[in-house]
């Protein structure tokens, strides 16, 4: 059974009957009391609507918006524009299978959802790249910690950047405010504010001067020693371009957690481009950053090396601590 909303329930029935949010509202309660609340408002919802000959299941043919994709759909198509890329990763059953997962974030104009991917068509991360238009075919609907999810396995497939895709702009929600102990793994898009408590140096990585995945030294022809740099998408190269990863730990009362901080959003945070430390001394800038208040929005995930949450930050904001305490001892004072 597809796992609709309450309020889409609502508001099917409010479209083909003419009825008020309030009236609905009231035959929903009206039958949950009739079952002695032995349904839920959900479970209720359903009735109410079959009831008034509301049909809320219609056959879904084609390709559909990430609005409208339910839990327990199969078969489903939807298109999006890539907002966020995962790499593929391997692990073993506890009955001793071995399989493969990887993930990605995709938007329409309506909505963005998780996509995650099962088995060899896990290598085709390799292949994509953010901002790529990708099409989904034969997915199925998850729910995972009260999110909608879309997997896919090998049967199913992803054609990337197809000629009939069209996406207009895509907009993130605005992001779910949270303490660091309230983080979930699969939080996609959520907001923390703390404190940096550890900050280690920067690490710098081979990427493909095109389109900036990370490749990796490899003999150009066997027996040879000549070596080069192979991007799965864009072929060989001599020289590679760098990237860099930097990570913190952040404490906000509640809880410390690691967060990853890409390229751009490294350099926002120490404010110049980090790529100019690749071979110096980044103590100084340590230290400057240690006690320093920060914002950060992103996504969890979870480290299975080291078996704990880690957050991986898309949006820097550096926090005055000077007016942050003046408003703190403005408060105390009005106590």
């Amino acid at each position: 059974m597809f796992k609709i909303p309450v309020e889409n329930i609502i508001g099917r029935i409010k479209q083909e009957k003419g009825l008020s949010d309030d009236e609905i509202n009231q035959m929903i309660e009206k039958k949950i009391e009739q079952l002695s609340g032995l349904v839920s408002k959900e479970g209720a919802a359903h009735i109410v609507a079959n009831e008034l000959g509301v049909k809320l299941f219609e056959p879904v043919e084609g390709r559909i918006q990430i609005k409208n994709v339910l839990v327990g759909m199969r078969r489903v198509e939807v298109a999006g524009k890539v907002l966020q890329l995962g790499t593929a990763r391997e692990f073993e059953t506890p009955d001793g299978k071995q399989g493969k997962v990887g993930s990605l974030m995709i938007g329409d104009e309506s909505d963005v959802i998780r996509v995650v991917l099962w088995g060899s068509i896990a290598d085709k991360l390799n292949e994509i790249s953010e901002g790529d238009l990708i099409k989904i075919e034969n997915g199925y609907v998850r729910e995972r910690n009260g999110r909608k999810e879309i997997h896919l396995s090998d049967k199913g497939n992803i054609i990337i950047n197809p000629p009939d895709v069209e996406i207009g702009e895509v907009k993130l929600p605005t992001p779910e405010q949270k303490k660091i102990i309230e983080l979930n793994e699969g939080d996609l898009n959520v907001e923390i504010v703390g404190t940096i408590i550890q900050v280690f140096d920067p690490t710098f990585y081979e990427v493909c001067p095109v389109c900036g995945k990370r490749i990796k030294k490899v003999e150009v022809s066997e027996g040879t020693s000549a070596e080069g740099f192979k991007c799965n998408k864009h072929g060989l190269f001599k020289e590679p371009s760098f990237a860099y990863v930097l990570n913190i730990f952040i404490d906000d009362g509640s809880d410390i957690i690691r967060c990853v901080l890409f390229r751009e959003n490294a350099t926002a945070l120490i404010g110049e481009d980090v790529m100019s430390y690749k071979d110096g001394s980044f103590d100084d800038v340590k230290m400057k950053l240690i006690g320093t208040q920060v914002k950060l929005r992103g996504r969890v995930v979870k480290n299975l090396l080291f078996d704990r949450l880690e957050f991986i930050v898309n949006e820097v904001e550096k926090k005055d601590l000077s007016t942050a305490e003046e408003s703190i001892a403005k408060e105390e004072k009005v106590e």
